[in-house]
């Protein structure tokens, strides 16, 4: 499970609830939690940290669990 999935799942808060929350399209945000689009640029990045309350490097995964797949 990807670490935004994790994120909005503790937070309970829904994909839409969070792309009204940031202005980032819908598709946008389901195809970030599916784990089917990785990379965002970094305004997108800083308006989902900030809808979801955390610290913008809560949101990068984990090199090393990456490496061991």
């Amino acid at each position: 499970m990807n670490k935004l999935k994790k994120l909005v799942l503790k937070n309970g808060i829904t994909p839409y609830k969070l792309s009204k929350k940031t202005g980032i399209d819908h598709s946008t945000i389901y195809r970030l939690i599916s784990g089917e689009q990785e990379d965002i640029l970094l305004q997108k990045a800083f308006r989902i940290a900030d809808a979801l309350g955390v610290d913008i490097n809560d949101l990068r995964e984990d090199e090393k669990a990456n490496n061991d797949k």
